[in-house]
């Protein structure tokens, strides 16, 4: 048997098994594809890549009875029938028991695959299949066992060979994983190097991680104790790159900075949705077997109600990348538009969260201090969200027991309102203390261990135990509407910061065994959203990601972040995956950094700016490059009346936030990215480009790359700056300016080629590259803000042929206080040249402007001094 599938162009597809016609599906793709489906397996084919998947079975399931358990893999010998089905999809089915013969394991199932080929506008032509399964009582005639049949997975090519094409000469050498919510892992991993997993016992972190399940033979890859050594795991989707270590110039290796994009084929695998199942990809330590696992929980196989199929799984191989293309960029947004993402049109909001400076020991006393020390620096900081972290009440879980010293939050919320702010309260509607009153009145509510009808399951936060409240209890469910209304409409809180919400997804026994954990959380989703409102800013934490998606407007990405680098006693120093830290908040910040804007406002965790920390100002400056690149939610959590001024002039140099996040350059090759890439323009068309920042008529476009040292010492990283920087231009070389230093260089056309940059331990520098072009005058930048070019108003140049003026206005709603902005001027007879500054003629004598650098291209470059206020445009003009 062969079915096939295929469309071009200029034809309509059409399916068809030997000769005979099964169907047909309209193509609106400009990408021709064949799809064939034959007894050795699927192979994919189109006009941009192939994707082969023989040798293997299509889809396999994995069940238990009594204790007893079983798998099945279904092959092209168990087809019974192929059709096309209403969306244009191919649908196999396939006859047979599950799983044959299996004592105490009954037949009576057969299973499904659908495949299709999807089209966009951009060409692209990704495989997409789902499985489920059918009961036949032909095939058992003896339905309602007891105990019943229990369905653990369903897998999609269970043991195939990755997609391979005919484009890549390496080997895959690295892959992506992503972890199951907020806190755990995410990034790359270089094959066979061993999946970071927490330091923790899994008593005690354990449910952090316990997202999707592979199938017996695949243990989860992060568990404790090396359990899984051989497998790497990743929830909803993972990417594998080839050529990661022999591709010209990919290699990471003396100080030499390696490159996604100089890498071979990429494959994507991601399940699109998991509203219904937990999803997982596993691939084995060589990537040379590959999987896709839907977790079903043990829920019990019913003839009457069958269960839901798999969410789709997304399947796409791209050949060698572009530097402003993300390998990821076609399955968040199809996965977006799928899930109906909430991305705000607006950058996202200022704001400020009393948790990592006062933890519990919030007062409305101290809250109200720190409300009017935002409303004194307002110019300096215009904090939009004021968000009260835990400590307001007695117990998680009474929410509405408040500590003796809060007798109302709602004269708490109108205290933040009346300073300007969006008040905000933080809940973990899904948790409660053991010795909440939830946990002693309502202890039906609460999930039972697994196997048990009495023993709580435990989660574990740092220093405290807690238990779930089971999402498939319709109790519960009221009682957290109930929470979630009293704080919007009685406390009168505009944002909802809601944390732990992975609680109600423990594993163990719940109140309706037919519903599985990633159905139980999309019913606690829907509870939450529909109760808060549709315009009540939620920001998820602690919550499995994809899952959130269409219902937050922010999502935490990163695990806490603290007041060191790196973990450090008594906390397991050597752990790489959740353990609060800025390393850990920076790493998956970035890692997660093709999320935001496509399925929310990333939140990458909090800057920390006081100076009683243990962080450097090189660490500072990194964290706040790294919320200004990946354009998170920036949150301070710093006592305002012991952050320096110096400290909190770091903050203003990177706002506003530009609401363009930028693209890692190397996220596939190292777990600790350390290059991102930014656009900026004022072509009116780049206006879709996700990471492209609009900026004013008359700057051009330039690039804005940040380079950062992770290691424990200093180091020099070369990049190829033409390449990186060049947008149609270079071929005179490029004006560079380093923001964090403050120093402008011009690098000539044959330098540029290739760049060395010296980093200090944990630095990070941004380097804003604009290319030359000879007889035309430039605003080079400044050091009010990293762009380079968002702190401009308007510009006006003017060029003749015996001379011309160039005039910058430059405006600012943050007060920025005395720097330099940068200027090239198109003339070498700097002593005829007149610089004023609102209209008044400023001589160097006088005034603190300078010529610091001479011939470049016939020009010169002229650094100009000054105090940029808030509600003060500062007009600077030259003529020569």
């Amino acid at each position: 048997m062969v079915f096939s599938y295929s469309s071009s162009p200029a034809t309509t597809g059409s399916a068809t098994t030997g000769s005979a016609t099964s169907g047909s599906a309209t193509s609106g793709s400009a990408t021709s594809f064949s799809l064939s489906l034959s007894r050795s397996g699927v192979c994919f084919q189109s006009s941009e890549a192939d994707v082969r998947v023989e040798g293997s079975s299509y889809c396999s399931v994995h069940v238990s009875r009594a204790g007893v358990h079983a798998a099945h893999r279904f092959t092209g010998e168990d087809v019974a029938a192929v059709a096309v089905d209403e969306e244009g999809g191919v649908r196999v089915t396939f006859e047979g028991g599950i799983p044959g013969g299996t004592p105490g394991i009954p037949g009576g199932w057969r299973a499904f695959c659908t495949f299709r080929v999807a089209s966009d506008a951009s060409g692209s032509c990704p495989l997409l299949c789902s499985a489920g399964l059918l009961w036949d009582p032909s095939l058992a005639p003896a339905p309602g066992l007891a105990p019943p049949l229990l369905l653990h997975t369903v897998s999609l090519f269970p043991s195939s060979l990755p997609p391979s094409t005919p484009h890549s000469l390496d080997p895959l050498t690295h892959c992506y994983v992503n972890s199951y919510q907020s806190w755990g892992f995410s990034g790359a991993v270089q094959a066979p190097t061993p999946q970071p997993r927490h330091a923790l016992p899994d008593f005690c972190a354990g449910p952090f991680h316990l997202g999707g399940e592979a199938p017996p033979g695949r243990p989860a890859a992060d568990a404790w104790a090396g359990r899984g050594a051989g497998w790497y795991k990743s929830d909803s989707f993972m990417s594998l790159t080839a050529g990661g270590t022999s591709a010209a110039g990919c290699h990471a290796g003396d100080g030499e900075l390696g490159l996604d994009a100089a890498c071979g084929t990429s494959a994507v695998l991601g399940f699109l949705a998991q509203r219904t199942t937990f999803g997982v990809i596993t691939a084995d330590r060589r990537l040379e077997t590959v999987g896709a696992h839907a977790s079903y929980d043990g829920v019990p196989l019913d003839p009457e109600r069958p269960p839901p199929p798999t969410e789709p799984l997304f399947l796409q191989l791209l050949s060698p990348h572009h530097y402003d293309d993300e390998i990821l960029a076609r399955y968040l947004t199809r996965a977006a538009k799928l899930n109906e993402a909430r991305v705000p049109a607006k950058p996202p909001p200022l704001g400020w969260c009393s948790w990592y400076d006062f933890y519990e020991r919030i007062t409305p006393s101290n809250l109200l201090a720190n409300v009017g020390n935002l409303e004194a620096a307002k110019d300096a900081f215009p904090c939009e969200v004021f968000v009260v972290d835990d400590g307001y009440m007695t117990s998680w879980g009474d929410w509405s027991s408040l500590k003796s010293a809060f007798s109302s939050m709602r004269s708490l919320s109108d205290g933040i309102r009346a300073a300007g702010m969006k008040p905000g309260v933080w809940l973990a509607p899904f948790a409660c203390d053991k010795g909440s009153d939830v946990a002693r009145e309502h202890p039906d509510w609460i999930i039972k261990r697994p196997g048990s009808k009495t023993v709580p399951a435990n989660s574990a936060n740092c220093a405290k135990w807690f238990y779930g409240l089971d999402a498939t209890n319709p109790e519960v469910l009221a009682h957290v509407a109930s929470v979630i209304k009293t704080a919007v409409n009685e406390w009168n809180f505009d944002v909802l910061k809601l944390d732990f919400l992975y609680a109600c997804c423990l594993k163990g026994e719940r109140h309706d065994p037919s519903l599985t954990r990633a159905q139980a959380f999309n019913n606690a989703l829907e509870c939450l959203r529909e109760a808060a409102g549709p315009d009540v800013f939620i920001i998820g934490c602690g919550s499995p990601i994809l899952s959130a998606v269409g219902y937050v407007d922010s999502m935490r990405v990163s695990a806490d972040t603290g007041p060191t680098f790196a973990p450090t006693f008594p906390m397991p120093w050597w752990d790489q995956a959740n353990l609060p830290c800025l390393r850990s908040m920076i790493r998956n910040s970035v890692a997660r950094a093709p999320l935001s804007s496509r399925f929310w406002h990333n939140d990458p965790d909090c800057l920390l700016l006081r100076k009683s920390t243990h962080l450097t100002t090189d660490e500072v400056i990194s964290s706040a490059s790294v919320v200004a690149m990946t354009s998170g939610m920036l949150l301070l959590s710093d006592n305002l009346s012991s952050v320096s001024a110096e400290r909190l002039t770091i903050v203003t140099k990177i706002l506003p936030v530009t609401n363009a996040p930028a693209v890692p350059l190397d996220l596939h090759l190292n777990t600790m990215p350390t290059a991102m890439r930014m656009l900026c323009s004022d072509d009116p068309s780049s206006s879709s480009s996700r990471s492209c920042c609009q900026v004013a008529a008359g700057l051009g476009s330039w690039c804005v790359l940040s380079m950062s040292n992770w290691g424990d010492s200093p180091t020099i990283i070369g990049f190829p700056l033409l390449e990186l920087a060049a947008k149609g231009g270079g071929d005179h070389g490029f004006h560079t300016f380093n923001f964090w230093a403050g120093e402008y260089a011009f690098i000539d056309e044959h330098a540029c080629e290739h760049v060395r940059l010296p980093l200090r331990t944990h630095q990070t520098e941004i380097i804003v590259a604009k290319p030359v072009t000879p007889g035309k005058g430039l605003y080079i930048g400044s050091t009010f803000h990293f762009t380079c070019g968002l702190e401009v108003s308007s510009t006006a140049l003017k060029t003749e042929a015996r001379g011309g003026s160039m005039h910058v206005v430059l405006s600012t709603s943050t007060a920025r206080g005395k720097g330099r902005a940068f200027f090239y001027i198109p003339t070498a007879n700097t002593s005829g040249l007149i610089c004023d500054i609102n209209d008044k003629v400023c001589s160097q004598q006088v005034n603190p402007w300078k010529i610091v650098e001479t011939d470049v291209h016939g020009g010169c470059v002229v650094q100009v001094t000054c105090a940029l206020l808030v509600g003060k445009p500062m007009k600077i003009s030259f003529i020569w």
